[in-house]
């Protein structure tokens, strides 16, 4: 399972079809925040990758969410979507993200990554 979180409507729009494209064998859920049942219904064995646009996110907000989504969901890969014309923060790395990718999405960098262990 995928899911992609991003506050920017028509930038989810383009991204959710991009992913679906790239991505048929995994099932896409596309959210404008963080909300407490992205995971409902996931069962706890399937591997979920979750890319966040960290546009407006704290380093509170974020901590406090990635760690009530690993306590729920073990199999958790997060990933961090940072603009390429910003630095990222330090603490972003302590919240051990898979990987920090920039924006704009790099659909096939992400393909690249996944596709040997989403199948």
């Amino acid at each position: 399972m995928l899911i992609y979180i991003d506050s920017d409507a028509v930038r989810m729009r383009v991204h959710r079809k991009l992913l679906v494209q790239s991505f048929p064998w995994l099932s896409v859920r596309c959210f404008d925040r963080w909300e407490s049942g992205i995971l409902d219904g996931v069962p706890s064995d399937r591997v979920v990758f979750v890319f966040t646009c960290m546009d407006d996110l704290t380093e509170a907000e974020m901590n406090a969410i990635i760690s009530s989504a690993r306590a729920e969901h073990p199999g958790l890969r997060w990933f961090a979507l940072w603009a390429h014309d910003l630095s990222v923060p330090d603490w972003v790395a302590g919240l051990e993200p898979e990987s920090v990718m920039g924006l704009p999405l790099d659909v096939h960098a992400i393909k690249r990554h996944l596709k040997h262990v989403a199948k």
